[in-house]
């Protein structure tokens, strides 16, 4: 088995219609090679993905991203949208429990795809490669105290009376980093239940 990890793409070969159709990539050894495909060139450092028609095996980890005070949104103070209100800014760092549930993550993967006869490995890319989150969750933390979060426990903000957070910023965390949509939609019935019971 050859592991390529984050192999450089020298080349991406197009077909008449202009889709990446192979890539020319360079091993740890410096030398190259081309793999055919519906190739799909990905922006992370050096990354690349390929899907042969061949039959290939892709393996996806997720993990939680904690909270931590070197991550949240600010507005810009330069940058203005069309109608001159700042833009959202967003500011994001894996601490040390992520950047150890990577490598716990990509070991794994690799000690899987080592047990498959004749694997070969084309890609290999984290979130130490390129910040592109799936599910964009918090920033509007609920709890009792306005010093520490933003809304209260009904999702009803402490400094707007009128505005309620339905959605996904007050969710703190991923949880196991599967799909939130479903808490996502319970907590927004909890949240039209409460309000109801608050106006009447």
């Amino acid at each position: 088995m050859e592991l390529i990890t984050e192999a450089p793409a020298v080349q991406v070969e197009t077909d008449a219609a202009g889709r990446a159709a192979a890539v020319v990539y360079r091993t740890a050894d410096g030398s190259q090679h081309r793999a055919r495909g519906r190739a799909s060139p990905r922006g992370y450092a050096g990354g690349f993905r390929l899907s042969t028609a061949h039959g290939t095996l892709g393996l996806l980890a997720m993990g939680e991203w904690l909270p931590n005070e070197d991550t949240y949104v600010d507005l810009d103070p330069l940058q203005r949208d069309p109608t001159g209100m700042a833009k959202a800014r967003l500011h994001s760092h894996l601490g040390t429990n992520e950047r150890r549930l990577l490598k716990h993550m990509a070991d794994t993967t690799r000690a899987l795809l080592a047990e498959l006869p004749g694997a070969h490995v084309v890609e290999e890319a984290s979130a130490l490669d390129q910040f592109a989150p799936a599910h964009v969750l918090g920033t509007c933390r609920m709890g009792s105290d306005p010093r520490t979060s933003v809304a209260d426990i009904d999702g009803v903000s402490h400094e707007i009376p009128n505005l309620v957070f339905a959605d996904a910023s007050v969710v703190p965390s991923s949880g196991s980093g599967d799909s939130p949509s479903l808490t996502i939609m319970a907590l927004a019935v909890r949240t039209a239940d409460r309000l109801i019971a608050r106006l009447a």
